[in-house]
Formats: structure tokens, C-alpha cells, sequence
């Protein structure tokens, strides 16, 4: 009897563990971002980030990495951090004697990808009409960790130990993610811009001003080519990526590097085009909106190369990084927005790309920010000249007012 009734009462302990874990709310951020701003998720997601405070060392799959301190700021959070790789402390700075590196993260993301997530995202590929689905939930130590562990990685400014002077903080790195959506009081956004017609020349259908874009689509271009009829020069459409980031933070810094880093969930050339000729090039966006698209941005893209992704040497499922060069560095806008866009190597001739002449076309889509603050948006991290603070003792920052 006495059995019986402790099973009964271990019973009801756990359906009311279940009942109470499932009031338990798994994405208390994400409900605050409801019918909010882009520009107030942004300082919301930053605060809520802010909150976790100081991180012991924690053993990533390329850093160690510390977190001395966060702070909200607005549009996002600065974090104070240390890593470690294999060989020992990483020097941060154009000297390597930062300690303790200020990390700045503009409109932060705070969902990571979990086939088990109770957020799912459900789109509609615009060509072949697929329903995707990706599952998500919200996790802001592990979003903000590999947001950190991906931009030390990309990082230049990274040396050994033994220049390093203890408590001697950097100014900055800063990490920039465009807004999800368009207009309104958005900031930035990020889009494509097409330009299409019936069987059309390679020349005629590059120079048209564009009739076709969109701002919300959660995966796209990168670039992409399409070809519907079996004539190798007949040609239907060609697309371009616009990626705008808020980079106003940087002010008059002397900048040292800039990598731009994309998420690809497509590849394919089933055109045939020679492999160079689909090189992923990062030229000047110049859309005439800093936080919508028009048709019309098709035609106002750069042609200058800002840097380039090899497409022999792209891949999916992990960020592809290209450094931009001076040209890329100079464009970079530190009181406003910057402006990228992405584009195939072959749009910058009129020269008729070599093709297998069937109906199919080639392209690279990666993830834009309409995934909505995920770890795998598209990304900017710029490494800027630093002032220095001093630690007056461990964990403890006093921030300057620079």
C-alpha cells in the first residue's frame, strides 16, 4: 500500500514538472520582437543579450573564448571578450598587444539553427516554387557565442601572446547584420534586383535598368542566371544580390580590414557557364534607398570588383568569407550605410557567356536577414583603429567615453 501511494504521489510530481515546463516560454525574445521596429529589435535583442553578463571560458571548435563584460547599446551589444587557440592566448590589435578585444554587434542575432526548434520558418523558392522549411529556436548565449567564434575567425588582426600587455582593451571589431524586411523606419534591409524578358540577347538583358526585386525574400542571390529556351544565346534572366549595412558606428576610424561573409544554401550551374565566369563578386550597391529595393537597382550595381568567391570553391552549410580590397574598404560609409551588391563575374561583360545551350540556369542563393536574426545572416565585420582603456582589476572594465 505504502508503494502504491508514493508511486501516485511521484505521479503527480511529474505531470506537474510537465505541465510547469510547458508553460515555460522558449522564445520570450522573439515575442518581444512582435510588431516592433526593425531599428527597436535591434536595441531589444542587444538589452537581452547584454543581460547574460560576464561568460567563464568556454572551449569552442576553433576558440576558447571569455566574455568579460557586455553592454547594450542601441541597435545592439558590445562585448568584451579574450580567446584562446590552440597554441595559447590570441594577441588582438594591429600590434597584438589587446588583451581583451571590444566586440560591437549590430542588430545581434539571437536564434540558432535546431532540427528539434520550435520556430519554424516556411518560404516558397521563387523558381522552382519548392516549400522550404527551416526549424530555429532562441538560444542568446549560443547565437552570441558563435557570432563571436566566426568573427575572431575572420579577424586579421590576430596574433600570438607575447606582446599581449594585461587589461589592455581594444576599439573595435565591429560586426554588422542588415535588417530583416524593408521601408518604414528600417535602417538598412537587404534584396535582389532582376532584369527579365522573354528570350532575350546576353547583351540586351545585362543592360536593361531592371523590371523585378524583392526585399523579403529569406533566401536568395547571391546571383543568379536563367536560360529558358535550348538557343545558348537566348537568355530570360539575370539577378543580383543588394546587401546595405548600418556601419554608422565606425565613425572617422582608420579602418584595417573588412570581410563580408554570406550563408550559401544553393549552388549550381546546370547551364554549364565556365566555372570563372560564375565567380561571386562583391561590387558597390548603390541602390538609390539605403533600406528598400527598386526594380531599377539592377542596373546601378558597380562593376568594379570589391572582392570575389571563387564558385569552384564554394560550398553550403557554413559562411564563405571574402575580404574585400582597398576599394571595398573605401566604400565602407562610417557616419551611415553601406551599400554591397553581389553579382557573376560574366555580368560585367556583353560578351555572351559559353554555355550548353539547354534550358536551365546557374546560380549561388544564400540566406538573407528576412531568416530574421538567425547566426547564418549575411554579415560585415570590420576591424577599425582602437583607443586604449585600462582594467583596474580583473573583470572589471572602465569604458571610456570614445
Amino acid at each position: 500500500m505504502k508503494k502504491f501511494t508514493i508511486l501516485i504521489l511521484l505521479s503527480l510530481i511529474l505531470t506537474g514538472c510537465r505541465q510547469q515546463l510547458g508553460q515555460i516560454n522558449t522564445h520570450p525574445i522573439a515575442d518581444k520582437l512582435v510588431n516592433v521596429s526593425a531599428t527597436k529589435k535591434a536595441t531589444i535583442k542587444g538589452a537581452e543579450i547584454a543581460k547574460l553578463g560576464k561568460q567563464i571560458p568556454i572551449q569552442r571548435s576553433k576558440y576558447k573564448i571569455e566574455i568579460v563584460d557586455m553592454k547594450s547599446i542601441e541597435g545592439g551589444v558590445e562585448v568584451y571578450a579574450r580567446a584562446w587557440d590552440k597554441n595559447g592566448q590570441i594577441g588582438f590589435g594591429a600590434d597584438g598587444t589587446i588583451d581583451i578585444e571590444r566586440f560591437v554587434i549590430i542588430n545581434p542575432p539571437v536564434l540558432v539553427d535546431d532540427p528539434d526548434g520550435d520556430i519554424v520558418r516556411t518560404w516558397v523558392d521563387e523558381m522552382t516554387n519548392e516549400t522550404k522549411t527551416r526549424k530555429l529556436r532562441e538560444n542568446v548565449r549560443e547565437a552570441i557565442l558563435q557570432s563571436l567564434e566566426h568573427t575572431i575567425f575572420v579577424k586579421q588582426q590576430k596574433f600570438g601572446s607575447e606582446r599581449i600587455q594585461a587589461g589592455k582593451v581594444g576599439n573595435t571589431t565591429t560586426t554588422v547584420y542588415p535588417q530583416a524586411g524593408s521601408g518604414g523606419d528600417n535602417i538598412t534591409m537587404d534584396g535582389e534586383a532582376s532584369a527579365t524578358n522573354a528570350n532575350t540577347t546576353w547583351a540586351t538583358i545585362i543592360a536593361q535598368a531592371g523590371n523585378v526585386s524583392n526585399a523579403t525574400e529569406p533566401e536568395f542571390g547571391g546571383y543568379f542566371l536563367n536560360k529558358k529556351s535550348g538557343d545558348a544565346g537566348s537568355w530570360t534572366a539575370v539577378q543580383k544580390g543588394f546587401f546595405n549595412f548600418d556601419t554608422s558606428t565606425i565613425g572617422t576610424d582608420t579602418i584595417s580590414s573588412a570581410i563580408i561573409s554570406f550563408w550559401p544554401t544553393y549552388i549550381s550551374n546546370d547551364a554549364g557557364l565556365d566555372s570563372n565566369a560564375l565567380d561571386m563578386h562583391i561590387v558597390a550597391g548603390n541602390t538609390a534607398s539605403n533600406n528598400t529595393i527598386a526594380n531599377t537597382d539592377f542596373s546601378a550595381a558597380g562593376t568594379t570588383s570589391f572582392g570575389e568567391l571563387q564558385f569552384a570553391d564554394a560550398g553550403t552549410g557554413a559562411y564563405e568569407d571574402i575580404t574585400l580590397n582597398a576599394s571595398g574598404i573605401a566604400a565602407i560609409n562610417g557616419s551611415g550605410v553601406t551599400k554591397y551588391a553581389t553579382t557573376a563575374e560574366c555580368t560585367f561583360s556583353s560578351t555572351n557567356p559559353t554555355n550548353n545551350g539547354t534550358s536551365a540556369n546557374s546560380r549561388i542563393y544564400v540566406y538573407h536577414a528576412d531568416q530574421t536574426g538567425t547566426t547564418n545572416d549575411p554579415k560585415l565585420v570590420v576591424e577599425h583603429s582602437e583607443a586604449i582603456v585600462e582594467i583596474t582589476s580583473v573583470g572589471e572594465l572602465i569604458l571610456s567615453d570614445e
